[in-house]
């Protein structure tokens, strides 16, 4: 039977603690062809998952393991900057020969299969049909970003100056795309959007960011 972990997981039990907190459900951002119902693709749970692990010390590292025969396996494995990893193995049946595709695309398909939810399953991850209130970390560079509403208020320009206090709510200072400096509001907007609002955030829903002018 495949270890689990390394003998500790001190280290890396506080860093996923700490990456837990800034994980954000990935977007469902596909549509299924033939079951028309919408999922979350590998990319979009990359994208929900690597820069938390990244900023807590965390490597993932996803490689495909031997397995039964008809059967594709891939090894999810988190390793912590201290040496110690944890890692879970997720197997999944080739489909029959009633697929059109060719050989090659059937694996690939089901390797991609195998490490989205191999990778979901081990962070404990869920999935939301669209980010409509900030809830999931954006992946666009916000370096590019141009609000809807350019037109800063007084408030929001307060409140760049004196930044609020919200529990789980971290702030960038970055540039909207003409070089304005603005404030992105990270992590738990979605349960402390009122205070946001208080406070002279504004929503944009093209980025599903909220944003504050920067004073200067």
């Amino acid at each position: 039977m495949q270890d689990f972990s390394s003998p500790e997981i001190t280290s890396i039990t506080k860093a996923l603690l700490k990456a837990h907190g800034q994980i954000r459900p990935a977007v469902r951002d596909e549509v299924n062809g033939f079951l028309r119902n919408k999922y979350a693709t590998l990319s979009a749970v990359l994208d929900a998952v690597r820069k938390p692990l990244l900023d807590c010390g965390i490597l993932l590292i996803q490689r495909v393991v031997e397995s039964e025969p008809g059967t594709v396996a891939v090894e999810t494995r988190l390793i912590h900057e201290s040496g110690e990893w944890i890692a879970s193995t997720t197997s999944i049946p080739l489909p029959g020969e009633e697929t059109r595709l060719s050989i090659s695309q059937v694996v690939g398909a089901t390797i991609s299969y195998a490490r989205r939810y191999g990778l979901m399953s081990m962070l404990a991850m869920t999935t939301v049909d669209e980010d409509t209130d900030g809830e999931v970390r954006p992946c666009q560079n916000e370096a590019h970003q141009k609000p809807v509403n350019r037109s800063s208020s007084a408030s929001a320009e307060q409140t760049a100056k004196s930044l609020p206090q919200i529990p789980n709510v971290s702030f960038e200072h970055t540039q909207d795309m003409h070089g304005k400096p603005i404030i992105i509001a990270r992590g738990a907007t979605l349960p402390n959007k009122e205070a946001l609002k208080r406070s002279g955030f504004q929503w944009n829903p093209e980025h599903k960011t909220w944003w504050a002018a920067q004073a200067v």
